[in-house]
């Protein structure tokens, strides 16, 4: 297990960045820093260090997928076609 410290980000790339990102982020980052070593305290750093709930993250490290690809099957659009109509 490395002790190097996590990446950190500025408070206010909080509420810039999307929920789904900082999750994504903050898995990297448990990743990064050994994964397996002292699991609950690597979760519950990077959880912090993120600004999302260390479940979440403990979620995320086990396989749940994202809300948007679990009901991707179900949206009458693709995302590309979302995102045109968004802009």
């Amino acid at each position: 297990m490395s002790n190097a410290p996590l990446p950190s980000i500025p408070p206010s790339c909080e509420t810039e960045l999307g929920r789904e990102d900082r999750i994504e982020l903050a898995y990297t980052a448990w990743i990064e820093a050994g994964g397996h070593g002292n699991r609950i305290l690597l979760i519950t750093k990077a959880a912090k260090q993120y600004g999302i709930l260390k479940s979440t993250l403990a979620d995320r490290i086990r396989g749940r997928k994202l809300i948007s690809d679990t009901y991707e099957g179900q949206q009458r659009i693709t995302p590309g076609e979302e995102v045109v109509l968004l802009a």
